[in-house]
């Protein structure tokens, strides 16, 4: 993806260090760049798209809603 290209804007980066016994190998550093339409077309089936909150584009997780009060957040 070159530089300015709109598509580079919409891409996804994933970089991780792997743990023991991994598929990639002991501690292995595995990162690779997705275009929006290669993702989409590899993960599709198992990716959840919302709308999203108005300016943040973050979800939380129903199963994080199980907290203390003092751990909730304060709108």
């Amino acid at each position: 993806m070159p530089d300015g290209d709109s598509e580079r804007d919409e891409a996804l980066v994933v970089s991780f260090r792997a743990g023991f016994w991994s598929i990639f190998g002991d501690e292995s550093h595995v990162e690779g760049i997705f275009c929006q339409h290669c993702l989409k077309a590899s993960l599709g089936p198992w990716l959840r798209v919302t709308e999203g909150r108005l300016g943040d584009g973050w979800h939380e997780h129903p199963s994080a809603r199980g907290r203390q009060l003092h751990q909730l957040p304060h709108d």
